[in-house]
């Protein structure tokens, strides 16, 4: 059985001297990993509320909702391709008490969410997901702001190029991500073999993030890239931002490891800066 790709946070590098396996299956389904199935925090604190809704795949999507006491926008969360929200829903809580709500969804097959995961299907969640956060945000009268990491940052923007309310979305922050399925396995044919680049042509780009560019370009976004990041390159998130057609745009750098710079609370409040310059000159909801 052919061993999973992975690019998440958690993600052990040296999975990818096994990409020659994933490239002879032709199979874009191994860039996701959801065998973990382990509940991390079976006792979560922060208030919160769960649930699922039903996708476009026809699965089930398990979801974490968290509230801020007076939110004036609601960020959804796209997490990498491991573990699942009883881990990931930590990465942008701190945000909640500064008021932004939190939604935090698994894709097909992950954690408590049903079906399998494929590209399609992931898709599909994700068009489903960013529904019912329109739904949530219309009836708050909030923003609405997606954020995608690692793999889920590549995940939320295929999507984003075939949702059809773009107009509803204020902000998007992609973070540690890359511009296309088949350049980020090239990349890491060369690192870890001697293979040359085109052996990965079994690796389609259906639904790359690279092809929702021309659609988005009314949207402000944000990438910020860990320049110590060895899962996903530096290089992936400067190629990323550069290739990008968005009259607003910024790119933030770190100096941390893979995904990790949110952690620190002075990058949280640069964000949030951000966040709060860009929405004070949009139209209030």
């Amino acid at each position: 059985m052919p061993l999973p790709i992975t690019f998440s946070a958690t993600m052990n590098k040296t999975i990818f001297i096994l990409l020659p396996i994933l490239l002879l299956s032709a199979c874009n389904s191994l860039f996701y990993f959801p065998a973990d199935q382990k509940i991390y925090d079976e006792n979560i604190s922060e208030k919160h509320s769960s649930g699922f809704v039903e996708s476009g795949s026809g699965s089930r999507l398990h979801y974490f909702y968290f509230q801020a006491e007076h939110p004036h926008a609601l960020i959804v969360f796209f997490h990498g391709n491991a573990r699942n929200i009883t881990s990931n829903y930590k990465n942008f809580l701190w945000a909640v008490p500064k008021g932004y709500d939190l939604l935090v969804w698994d894709y097909s097959g992950y954690g408590e969410s049903t079906g399998k995961a494929t590209r399609e299907n992931i898709y599909k969640d994700s068009l489903s997901i960013l529904e019912f956060a329109v739904k949530i945000k219309k009836e708050k009268n909030i923003h609405l702001i997606t954020i995608g990491q690692s793999l889920g940052g590549a995940v939320m923007l295929g999507a984003l190029g075939g949702f059809d309310e773009l107009n509803e979305v204020n902000i998007i922050l992609a973070d540690c991500t890359f511009w296309s399925y088949k350049e980020i396995a090239r990349e890491e044919v060369r690192k870890f073999t001697c293979l040359p680049g085109c052996a990965v042509f079994p690796v389609t780009d259906a639904y790359a993030p690279y092809k929702t560019f021309s659609h988005i370009k009314d949207i402000p976004i944000i990438i910020s890239h860990c320049r110590e990041d060895m899962t996903v390159s530096f290089k992936q998130g400067e190629e990323l931002y550069e290739k990008l057609e968005n009259k607003n745009k910024r790119f933030i750098e770190f100096s941390c490891k893979h995904t990790t710079a949110y952690w620190r609370e002075n990058n949280q409040e640069q964000l949030l800066s951000i966040f709060a310059e860009i929405l004070e000159n949009q139209e209030k909801p």
